[in-house]
């Protein structure tokens, strides 16, 4: 990757912060009515609901799902999920239980290596495919010991 391609990505990670702080801030200024703002001066205006934008005041599996489907290229760890989960949330909630949830309910799958829980990644489920976790989506195996078995709960 050259350098004009290496400062396009930081900007498109930089102008993805930006949308996701003035969204903060819209909802910290005023009340959230379907979409409507009412900031301090008593100005309306409309912040765009989409999958582009943090459900910040949706459900902790709402924000999860979203960031499973806009941030995350690859399978993490929780403490990589919760990291990024407060980033955008703006709280230091637990999430594991959620998360344990929505595995049980078919929302995310468990990838296990070596049957150690500490070398455990969460992904979407259509990231598995004929039983395997496609190529796309495996951790960094420069970050893993040796593998000898691999688990997909």
């Amino acid at each position: 990757m050259d350098l004009i391609d290496e400062l396009n990505k930081q900007r498109s990670v930089l102008i993805e912060n930006i949308k996701a702080i003035d969204t903060l801030l819209a909802f910290y200024r005023g009340s959230r009515d379907s979409g409507q703002i009412v900031n301090s001066t008593k100005e309306i205006y409309q912040i765009p609901i989409e999958d582009g934008v943090f459900p910040i005041t949706g459900t902790k599996e709402k924000q999860i799902m979203w960031l499973f489907k806009n941030k995350f290229t690859q399978v993490v760890k929780i403490s990589e999920m919760k990291e990024m989960y407060k980033v955008f949330s703006g709280k230091d909630d637990r999430i594991d239980n959620t998360a344990r949830r929505m595995k049980r309910e078919g929302k995310l799958v468990l990838i296990k290596y070596n049957d150690n829980n500490i070398l455990s990644y969460w992904g979407l489920p259509s990231w598995i495919e004929d039983g395997e976790l496609m190529k796309d989506y495996e951790p960094d195996f420069d970050k893993l010991p040796d593998i000898q078995k691999k688990e997909i709960l």
